[in-house]
């Protein structure tokens, strides 16, 4: 907000949204939004009740929902319903979930078996999108056996807007629509559903989602990476190494190696320290494996993170070294104390802190261990 709109005058503000000219009712309504409530919202709602521009139709239903008053709910119900403009409709949807009061989920869920928003030109699909979002927003349970049911009626962007909220509710009747999805025809219902089974944390979506490694979309592959790496199950460890192996692309070879790293399971660390070693090996997929072995906290990883700290000891341009710093602190490993120690004088900033903090956390794990022992 331009820090000028703060010096206007709520009275004339107020005056402004009957104004005969556009450009002035327009501001007016944008400085609505940072006037109290009690004062604007009834002078906005009857202007909003014979405003004509829908561009400032739009901006005046913005602000309605970033002012956050419930007297606003029925103007705004009736906007999302009757309004000539989906643009309008779209945005009061968005307002009501704004608002943040269950009263309004009922009516959002009419929408959906609504069959005027089931035309399928792309405005009408952000009219039931932004419905599924407000839903989303108010996260009542009643919603979800209406979305269960739209998903199977509407077009394939809602669908898939409707398969994304799905996983939001936290509810497990969701599961099992969201597993067929999984063999959807259209791509893009697929990825959601895989995305949305992640979120639902429910173990049985497992071998499903490591069947969608072998989906012939690339997008819906990494959508089942993730949702892998999101439920914890160790399962999914082996296919992962397996993906590993193969010459993908760098970015989703960093991806495999950030979930495995998510799976915490020290199975992968034989073939994270067989990736660092390749010297032909990317330098991006390299940064991930040294910051997974660091997380995993696997001692096999110390002398191959020390020789590459060695081998990187001259170039302080490397994003290896303070990474190796990085993960020997995390692991905990003493032997490392004596080949950090020559880094605390390093001129770069992020090496010198990494050192720091990686020696701080040996010292400890030195002084407990001799506690023990003695």
């Amino acid at each position: 907000m331009d820090k000028g709109m703060l010096l206007f005058s709520p009275q004339k503000t107020i005056s402004d949204l009957a104004s005969t000219v556009d450009a002035v009712r327009e501001l007016a309504a944008y400085q609505s939004m940072v006037i109290t409530a009690n004062l604007i919202v009834e002078p906005l709602l009857a202007a909003f009740a014979i405003e004509e521009n829908v561009q400032i139709r739009i901006v005046m239903v913005k602000a309605l929902g970033i002012l956050k008053d419930t007297r606003a709910i029925k103007p705004l119900l009736l906007a999302l319903t009757t309004d000539a403009y989906p643009a309008v409709r779209s945005e009061a949807a968005v307002a009501l979930g704004e608002l943040g009061d269950v009263a309004v989920v009922e009516p959002l869920i009419a929408i959906l078996s609504d069959p005027n928003e089931n035309k399928g030109d792309a405005m009408d699909v952000n009219v039931v999108s932004s419905v599924v979002s407000a839903l989303r927003k108010l996260n009542d349970a009643r919603a979800v056996e209406p979305l269960m049911t739209a998903i199977e009626r509407k077009d394939d962007q809602t669908r898939a807007v409707i398969a994304l909220s799905l996983g939001s509710f936290g509810d497990i009747r969701a599961v099992e629509p969201l597993l067929n999805l999984l063999d959807d025809q259209e791509p893009l219902i697929r990825r959601a559903a895989a995305c949305a089974l992640g979120d639902l944390g429910d173990r049985r979506a497992v071998l499903p989602l490591l069947a969608a490694l072998d989906d012939p979309d690339l997008e819906t592959r990494n959508s089942a990476i993730k949702a892998l790496g999101f439920l914890g199950d160790t399962r999914a460890v082996t296919p992962l190494l397996f993906l590993l192996k193969r010459d993908y692309p760098v970015y989703r070879r960093v991806f495999i190696i950030e979930t495995l790293d998510r799976l915490g399971d020290r199975e992968a660390v034989p073939s994270l320290i067989t990736c660092l070693l390749n010297p032909q090996e990317e330098l991006e997929v390299r940064a991930a494996c040294i910051e997974a072995l660091g997380r995993l906290g696997d001692k096999r990883a110390v002398p191959l993170l020390l020789s590459t700290l060695a081998a990187t000891a001259d170039d302080e341009t490397s994003e290896l070294r303070w990474r190796v710093a990085v993960a020997l602190g995390q692991i905990g490993d003493t032997q490392a104390i004596e080949a950090l120690r020559p880094y605390l004088s390093d001129p770069e900033p992020v090496m010198h802190m990494a050192v720091s903090t990686a020696l701080r956390q040996l010292e400890i794990v030195k002084a407990v261990t001799m506690v023990f022992e003695n």
